[in-house]
């Protein structure tokens, strides 16, 4: 396993060189395509990892913990979307990120919360089924978004979104999964804005969820 990354705030630069190698968590290494990121300035005023815009909500039907069709793409119009991929068995990153996200949003005015979807995405199918994605995310939060589908839908969406993520073949038991490790928050216009690698602090994510819901109508 890998140790989680320390509970701070990533430096500019390092959250640029964490970026663009995809950060996982829980085993493996590092693949996939990086979203392309736009050149940071010492005066940005966000905490997080600037993205470039050209990225968008991933477009695909998965379904959520209620077996109803969700498409993240259709849910993001005036909202922002803070979209995650793990797994419930996760035993460091997962939990962690949901906990700096669940307080990160109780630090926002009720307004802002109630135009955020928080989405998690299980792509481990064997083990993430609904009714265990819903548990999990309860934990933390139960207006978090938890969704699902077939393999090839799920790796789709990750691919939209350049996330990396590799489950064992015929794995049984307490087995690990490999997977990217940062949360990607798209605008209200559906183009990706920042990118929260893992460790950064709620306060940090807080912060940059107040200055873009200034945005939302």
């Amino acid at each position: 396993m890998l140790s989680r990354t320390p509970r701070r705030a990533v430096t500019r630069t390092a959250a640029l060189t964490l970026a663009a190698l995809t950060l996982t968590a829980c085993a493996a290494s590092p693949g996939g395509a990086p979203a392309v990121v736009s050149t940071r300035s010492s005066d940005s005023p966000y905490k997080g990892v600037t993205l470039n815009g050209s990225d968008r909500v991933p477009n695909v039907a998965l379904k959520d913990t209620s077996g109803r069709t969700y498409d993240p793409a259709t849910h993001a119009k005036n909202r922002l979307t803070l979209l995650f991929f793990g797994y419930t068995h996760c035993p460091d990153i997962c939990p962690t990120t949901l906990a700096d996200l669940s307080g990160a949003l109780r630090a926002l005015p009720a307004r802002t919360r109630r135009k955020i979807n928080v989405l998690f995405v299980g792509v481990d199918t064997k083990r993430d089924t609904p009714k265990a994605m819903r548990s999990f995310l309860d934990h933390f939060d139960k207006a978090f978004v938890g969704l699902t589908g077939n393999p090839s839908k799920i790796r789709k969406a990750a691919t939209d979104a350049h996330v990396f993520f590799q489950v064992p073949k015929n794995a049984t038991g307490n087995y690990a999964v490999s997977h990217s490790a940062e949360v990607r928050v798209y605008g209200p216009d559906g183009r990706a804005r920042l990118l929260f690698t893992a460790g950064t602090q709620d306060t940090d994510i807080a912060h940059d969820l107040r200055l873009l819901g200034k945005d939302l109508r």
